[in-house]
């Protein structure tokens, strides 16, 4: 038979890579985690549509030359932190999930 303390707090320290946190519950710890990644998604996407509503609209986006290129290199940069974010609130949710549905499934003493 298995602990189900024991599997959520694996699933939080080596699938979902957060430190333990010993005076806060496991799933708080997710969702805080999780809530974190959407901000900074949120900023990312925020931070692009800044770069593109000021950027030099006569020069040619993703040029390799000067500072278009450095434009487009920073664009990218963003763009895929971005994405990380992103994928990473999404992986933090499925585990959230699991860690909820094996925490119903635990019988009551």
């Amino acid at each position: 038979m298995w602990r189900t303390r024991a599997v959520v707090d694996l699933l939080i320290r080596d699938v979902s890579g957060l430190p333990e946190e010993p005076d806060r519950e496991p799933l708080e710890v997710l969702r805080r985690a999780r809530r974190r990644a959407r901000l900074v998604a949120l900023l990312d996407l925020g931070a692009l549509a800044t770069l593109f509503a000021l950027r030099d609209r006569a020069g040619v986006f993703l040029a390799g030359e000067g500072t278009a290129a450095v434009f487009s290199l920073g664009v990218l940069a963003v763009a895929a932190h971005a994405g990380f974010r992103l994928a990473q609130a999404g992986s933090l949710g499925a585990v959230a999930r699991v860690c909820e549905e094996l925490e119903s499934r635990e019988p009551e003493a």
